[in-house]
């Protein structure tokens, strides 16, 4: 019987009209709601490795359990090096697709089992051709720094950065930190899903705002932070990649560029985000620059929404420490989510959702015009077009004229910190 699990083995006979369960039993494994293979798992696995991210979909989808066998197979090495080595990652992303979206979909659900049975590092996998070239550090929680530093065979210090890490087990043992770290965030989903979905807290009803969450990508993003500032270089080329997007999105799971690209933007930002949620927080008179949260939010466009609840689970993680009580941790999530609460409402009472879209007072040409630049253009109009942004954002109802006036009296400034730059 080779078929993957016994509840795929049932078949109806259209002569007797009866339904045939050559495996014996899965129309009672049916009944349990419980995922079992009709031959050893461990064959199962073997014959088709990608099978037991099957059983993740299946078992998430309809609510059923892992047989026992089933889950310690599925967490064996063997297993897990024959999913990247046997299949090809193109079948891997279509099969975690297809946890992530569809009817009866639960992503979280399917992140969550994926990193109990250990599959994380064979699904997002980092290629062979950038693992060495990586550098950069694990964002992970101080509560996890210390309950790992006496374990840890990095001593520790998770600081350290990951082209230290000169043998393979190093790096395994690193990557497996950031995917406990992983774990730990999808566990605050919950919170923050549940804070964004309260409408008495935001003020959903206002026109102000129309940018929705990406809930897929901000689970994607979320399961991936900790390794977002990650990086390496191409063999040969200047230009740096981040690992989670580059290399676990885009070579790991074969995603799409759309993908790809929102990913990094998403994880450029959290950063800036998360600042101004501390700032907000740590701040006994919480205030928001207009400047400051437009251009973050001109900047990752669509995604500010998403970036910011991620910002949010981020910042709360990165706040937490050993031993805090229940009690402790739960009034630190509060805090944080009334932080998130008072930047998102300070985005709809300044109108500053769709900013990407205002369009310009001046273009290229016009700022050559007004500041008689003659036919001198190329990349100082590119700061000054830059300069006219910010403007605008500190000047919501300014005129045309009044941006031009503006430019002309900033021209020599930004001239002299265009000149410095070229000089470096």
């Amino acid at each position: 019987m080779r078929r993957d699990f016994t509840i795929n083995s049932l078949f109806y006979n259209i002569q007797t009209r009866c339904i045939e369960d050559f495996s014996h039993r899965g129309i009672h494994d049916l009944k349990r709601g419980i995922i079992v293979t009709p031959l050893s798992p461990f064959m199962t696995f073997h014959d088709d490795p990608l099978r037991v991210l099957r059983a993740i979909r299946f078992a998430v989808r309809f609510e059923f359990d892992l047989a026992e066998e089933l889950r310690l197979a599925a967490q064996s090495r063997r297993v897990h090096e024959s999913l990247i080595c046997k299949v090809s990652r193109e079948r891997v992303g279509t099969e975690l697709e297809g946890m992530l979206t569809g009817k009866a979909a639960k992503p979280l659900k399917a992140l969550q089992l994926i990193s109990e049975l250990g599959l994380s590092d064979s699904i997002f996998l980092i290629g062979a051709k950038e693992d060495p070239l990586s550098y950069g550090v694990l964002s992970l929680s101080p509560s996890l720094t210390t309950k790992q530093h006496h374990e840890d065979k990095i001593n520790g210090d998770m600081s350290q950065s990951y082209e230290q890490l000169t043998t393979i087990e190093d790096r395994e043992h690193y990557r497996l930190l950031g995917w406990e770290e992983a774990k730990e965030r999808t566990l605050l989903v919950g919170n923050v899903l549940d804070f964004f979905n309260d409408t008495s807290k935001l003020p959903h009803n206002s026109t102000a705002i129309t940018t929705t969450l990406d809930e897929r990508l901000f689970l994607l993003s979320t399961y991936l932070s900790p390794f977002k500032d990650l990086m390496w270089t191409e063999p040969g080329k200047a230009k740096v990649y981040r690992v989670a997007s580059n290399s676990m999105l885009k070579e790991g799971i074969k995603f799409k560029n759309g993908d790809v690209n929102a990913l990094d933007c998403i994880l450029s930002h959290v950063d800036s985000f998360r600042d101004i949620l501390h700032c907000i927080r740590t701040t006994d008179t919480p205030h928001c620059d207009r400047l400051q949260v437009g251009i973050l939010i001109r900047d990752s466009k669509q995604l500010w929404i998403t970036a910011l609840l991620l910002a949010a689970i981020c910042e709360i993680r990165l706040s937490q420490t050993k031993d805090e009580s229940e009690h402790s941790k739960t009034e630190l999530i509060s805090t944080i989510l009334r932080s998130c609460e008072t930047l998102y409402t300070f985005v709809a009472e300044q109108n500053l959702d769709e900013c990407w879209k205002q369009p310009l007072l001046l273009n290229g040409k016009e700022i050559m015009k007004a500041l008689d630049l003659g036919k001198r253009g190329g990349p100082i109009i590119g700061i000054l077009i830059e300069e006219q942004w910010k403007w605008i954002l500190t000047n919501p109802q300014g005129t045309k004229c009044e941006c031009e006036d503006y430019l002309k009296q900033t021209r020599a400034e930004v001239e002299a910190r265009f000149a410095e730059s070229n000089n470096r």
